[in-house]
């Protein structure tokens, strides 16, 4: 399935909320692993609901006056040009804002974070956490938004891609500097010891259940781990992904029932958990280099 462009409805709503002069933002631009917006901010104090996506907001002017409330505290800083705010998915905040502010909003996925956070930490990437703070003097940021805020002078696809893969770098970047996780060392295994028993436990519920209509939530149930992090084990110990896998295991059974009955191909495919004949034919075609029907006169 094609991932969700991400649009403004997907964002906390600042921009709409407090009538803010937007100068140029990338809806309708086919971005699906950022949202990014360049905008005047004008004077406000909001409550603003959680969403699943990181905030990263770099502040184009200044100084500007801002508070943050953590734990009904209220802190009252002057915030320099360059600064930049941190919001972390999930959690909502309240701030107000006391000087007209040129900013740039810059929304990075979390499944986005959670896959790159997979290859470089240590434990369930479905646990990194970005902490709420505010820094300044990161150059390597602001080369980011910068870079965001050139992309949207164009609508192709080649800076679609090259946005998608520029928040690749962001989310690395957040997970490398700024999460709580602990980095994986060069050489040591992404999930350690366990990762064979996890596929283990995963593949024992796929074969139970091959013929039903299996999804990634049944194995995480039945595996009590994250998706993210069975999808880690299952590269590490197979190479390929859960679903992968789970494919190579349908086309396996399929073939075996192919060359072992008389079964119709149409039962076989339905049974092995494809959608039907055609659904096996295309697939086991890309697999093995012939039909399923060729199979069954060489198997035979």
């Amino acid at each position: 399935m094609p991932e969700q462009v991400f649009d403004l409805t997907q964002t906390h709503g600042m921009l709409r909320q407090h009538g803010a002069r937007v100068y140029c933002a990338s809806d309708m631009k086919g971005w699906t692993s950022a949202y990014v917006s360049v905008q005047r901010e004008r004077p406000f104090e909001g409550q603003f609901d959680a969403v699943e996506d990181q905030l990263i907001v770099l502040h184009r002017s200044g100084p500007a006056r801002i508070e943050t409330f953590r734990e009904d505290r209220a802190r009252r800083r002057t915030v320099p040009v360059g600064g930049i705010h941190l919001y972390p998915g999930g959690e909502s905040f309240r701030i107000g804002l006391f000087d007209p502010l040129d900013t740039i909003h810059i929304y990075v996925r979390r499944a986005l974070i959670e896959r790159v956070a997979q290859e470089i930490i240590v434990g369930d990437p479905a646990l990194i956490y970005v902490p709420p703070r505010i820094i300044a003097g990161d150059r390597t940021m602001r080369s980011f938004a910068t870079l965001f805020e050139h992309a949207l002078e164009h609508s192709d696809n080649a800076q679609a891609i090259y946005a998608d893969q520029l928040a690749i770098g962001v989310a690395c970047y957040l997970v490398r500097y700024y999460s709580t996780a602990t980095l994986r060392p060069r050489g040591v295994s992404v999930i350690g010891f366990g990762a064979e028993q996890i596929c283990a436990l995963a593949i024992e519920y796929m074969t139970e259940n091959l013929s039903e209509k299996l999804t990634l939530d049944g194995v995480v149930a039945a595996v009590g781990r994250s998706a993210s992090f069975i999808n880690a084990a299952f590269r590490e110990c197979h190479g390929v992904s859960t679903h992968q896998y789970l494919m190579k295991m349908r086309l396996r059974r399929a073939r075996e029932l192919i060359a072992g009955t008389s079964a119709r191909i149409t039962d076989i495919a339905l049974d092995c958990g494809f959608a039907s004949q055609e659904h096996l034919a295309r697939y086991f075609k890309r697999e093995f280099g012939i039909t399923p029907r060729q199979a069954r006169t060489v198997d035979l």
